[in-house]
């Protein structure tokens, strides 16, 4: 992998997850039990924690925020090899955080079941124009854009959405901006991407410093509900108590950018931190001569992708144990398959499998603290299982980029990992309104509610999955990415 090239097994995964978020949401309502996330499972599809269990929907989550981690290490050492200081790179990723947040607000207003309870042809334009200018807002102009004209427009697209969002009724009789109605999963993105990237900062040289926060995290989620407990004050705190701003209007419009509760996705950040390390001293390292047969490479994408729908089968029908022990054979098996590599895309490979096998175990052993494994509310197992498992998948996807050079192949998820939040923002609003507008859903005898036939609804997903693809291409071939 030569040095300052992008990792491309690590944008596929993360594209790999957006699109299944993607494909997630777009799913008809009747469809079997594991297809949906396991807590909210049909007819009803209401909350139900005492439900354990997870499916693939409840692992799409995780793998991007693992992915996240993974890319902080790679994006900060640019910077600092750029010769930016530490405090520079810090305030920048807290300005990211920020962009992050306000996309999070923004992006949430201008979605048609927020705009309207019954979104007619006027609601889809307005959410079909609402992403043009969150383009235009958050746009990392190219180089042959002049500044002062992107500044320009960039200033407008903010006004513009300002105004529009400002002076609009919402269903629920407020009118304007409030801080509820926001993109919780932006949110937690943006509060992860600032700790996570603060915490890797201060101790890029310390690894074992960085563990020991990790720990520190995992024991604060675990004593969050014992009462009158330092880890609970931690857990509650918001900035809006502290600067004694908790009443109204300030609980209203000021926006709620952190709360430590979003900070427990860490455990699956953190985590990736460490695989971005491994990237980065694989880079450092002096190749040498030696190749594994095509079928060790092989061995490892299949048992890397195998131990994630193992995860998904067993833990869905409730065999914990015997699931336990699957994936315990998967990872030595992995161990075994990548022992004694020759070069440092070799070593690479064999490290993630190693870091991802031990983290996947200790997952393991976590499994009955909270009564098995569960997204909502998340258990500490559900955190260290699915790093280990995206861990896994990673190391399967790197023996088909670097091993198998099947890279080309993966270009679908390769282009929405390198561009998630445009894919993302394609997903809530582009999508939704092109959907809406051309009224295409209701050609295929679907409505908008998606009635029977089901497997016409699961095509009609898929569709609205490759639009998010394809224009996550055109505008990543096109050097159009989103600052955040």
């Amino acid at each position: 992998m030569p040095q300052g090239s992008r990792f491309a097994s690590l944008d596929a995964l993360r594209g790999l997850a957006i699109l299944g978020m993607a494909w997630s949401g777009m799913l008809p309502e009747t469809l079997p039990a594991w297809m949906y996330h396991a807590q909210s499972p049909p007819p009803n599809h209401q909350s139900d924690p005492t439900i354990p269990g997870v499916t693939w929907v409840d692992l799409v989550f995780p793998f991007f925020l693992f992915s996240m981690g993974a890319a902080i290490p790679l994006a900060l050492t640019r910077r600092l090899e750029r010769g930016e200081k530490w405090f520079q790179v810090a305030w920048v990723l807290l300005i990211r955080g920020m962009l992050l947040g306000a996309f999070a607000i923004f992006g949430e207003h201008l979605r048609a079941g927020e705009w309207s309870d019954e979104p007619n042809a006027n609601t889809y334009w307005v959410v079909f124009c609402g992403f043009f200018l969150l383009v235009l807002m958050f746009i990392r102009w190219p180089q042959k854009v002049p500044p002062v004209l992107g500044k320009a427009v960039t200033a407008m697209a903010w006004i513009g959405a300002t105004l529009l969002i400002a002076f609009h009724n919402y269903p629920d009789g407020t009118r304007g901006f409030a801080n509820y109605r926001n993109d919780v999963i932006l949110m937690v993105l943006a509060n992860v991407a600032v700790s996570g990237g603060l915490i890797w900062l201060a101790t890029r040289c310390r690894p074992l410093l960085r563990a020991g926060v990790m720990i520190a995290v995992m024991f604060v989620f675990l004593s969050s509900s014992a009462p009158d407990s330092l880890g609970k004050q931690i857990w509650d705190f918001t900035p809006l108590q502290f600067l004694r701003l908790d009443g109204w209007p300030y609980k209203r419009f000021f926006p709620i950018f952190y709360h430590f509760e979003y900070h427990k996705y860490l455990l699956i950040v953190l985590p990736g931190t460490f695989c971005g390390d491994l990237v980065l001293r694989s880079r450092g390292e002096d190749d040498s001569e030696g190749h594994w047969v095509w079928a060790r490479y092989l061995a490892v994408a299949l048992l890397g992708i195998a131990a994630s729908v193992a995860a998904c089968i067993g833990f869905y029908a409730h065999d914990d144990l015997a699931t336990c022990w699957e994936l315990m054979a998967i990872g030595a098996g992995m161990v075994v398959v990548t022992a004694r590599p020759l070069t440092s895309a070799q070593r690479l490979i064999s490290q993630l499998v190693r870091f991802g096998a031990a983290i996947l175990f200790l997952g393991l052993l976590a499994l009955p603290l909270d009564g098995g494994i569960k997204k909502d509310e998340a258990t500490l197992g559900y955190f260290l299982v699915t790093a280990g498992l995206a861990t896994l998948f990673l190391a399967a996807l790197q023996s088909l980029t670097e091993g198998l050079k099947l890279e080309r192949w993966l270009r679908a998820f390769t282009y929405p990992g390198m561009n998630p939040i445009l894919a993302y923002c394609t997903i809530t609003n582009f999508v939704m309104g092109l959907s809406g507008l051309t009224r295409y859903s209701e050609l295929l005898g679907l409505g908008p509610l998606y009635p029977k036939p089901w497997v016409l609804a699961v095509v009609d997903g898929g569709l609205k999955t490759l639009v998010v693809a394809f224009v996550a291409a055109i505008c990543t071939e096109r050097a159009i990415f989103l600052r955040t």
